[in-house]
């Protein structure tokens, strides 16, 4: 990975826990942390470091993820394209498959 990328990938993770931490004590006292948009029920959970990091660290854990994938994508090469795979799960889940009856 190039210095740019890594530069950018710091500062795209590490703006929204600075930002979180800056105004940490002006944020309420509780949080929700579940809401079911159909119900409309939410759960609420008093404030700590877990519920006001939780969607930061998620995010930051989904951001190695990929990198840990893009790392590996040359050992992929020569394979079939996933592209070629979701595109035909998804004209399964659309269309259906006629050769099944579905």
């Amino acid at each position: 990975m190039t210095k740019v990328i890594i530069a950018t990938s710091v500062t795209m993770f590490g703006v929204s826990f600075l930002f979180l931490a800056a105004c940490y004590s002006g944020l309420p006292v509780e949080f929700p942390v579940l809401r079911s948009p159909l119900a409309g029920a939410l759960l609420f959970a008093p404030k700590s470091l877990f519920t006001v990091f939780r969607i930061p660290l998620m995010n930051l854990t989904h951001g190695l993820m990929a990198a840990v994938m893009l790392s590996c994508a040359k050992n992929f090469e020569g394979r079939t394209p996933p592209g070629i795979l979701f595109r035909y799960l998804l004209e399964f889940a659309v269309r259906g498959c006629p050769q099944i009856g579905l």
